[in-house]
């Protein structure tokens, strides 16, 4: 098969106009519209695959670091508690992602979960409620020093997650 006989099959299909030769084809765009085309659909879903890969991932990693902590820490008098609140809050915010909107629900699933104030941050873009966000942030931020259980949660962070917890909770978070 050589390129005038391509040529003949696409004006036989009335796609292209007579007068256009197999040089002018492709000298044209449309080669490289196609090729652009095939690249974008390839390396985005590969993309895409690699984003939900590591997002997973994260997720059992997080899980294991979060019982090493819970290993290391439970000697320490708050920090148990303080895990509690916190696994509470992550739980509640995988919760509102699995009831997402399909759209939005994709997203939230190719993010990392190392981090589950950037999470948030997402969420408020798409339509969390603004104090809802910035009161869950709070409470990760504050037990963020103590995640990795070799610190103990001081008695005022403590109460500081028990109270964001309990605005939360009546906010239906």
């Amino acid at each position: 098969m050589n390129w005038e006989a391509v040529v003949q099959y696409f004006r036989q299909m009335q796609f292209f106009p007579e007068h256009i030769s197999g040089w002018e084809l492709l000298n044209s765009n449309l080669p490289l519209a196609v090729v652009g085309a095939i690249f974008t659909v390839v390396f985005k879903n590969d993309s895409d695959r690699r984003r939900e890969t590591e997002a997973k991932k994260s997720i059992t990693d997080e899980g294991t670091l979060d019982a090493e902590a819970l290993e290391v820490g439970k000697e320490k008098r708050n920090f148990p508690d303080a895990a509690r609140i916190i696994d509470d809050l992550k739980a509640k915010t995988e919760a509102r992602i699995a009831k997402a909107d399909g759209r939005y629900k994709r997203t939230y699933d190719k993010m990392t979960r190392y981090d589950y104030v950037a999470l948030l941050d997402a969420m408020e873009q798409r339509g969390l409620d603004r104090k809802l966000g910035e009161l869950a942030k709070e409470a990760f931020n504050l037990y963020r020093p103590f995640k990795n259980g070799r610190r103990d949660v001081p008695d005022d962070v403590l109460n500081g997650l028990r109270e964001k917890r309990k605005q939360l909770d009546k906010l239906g978070f």
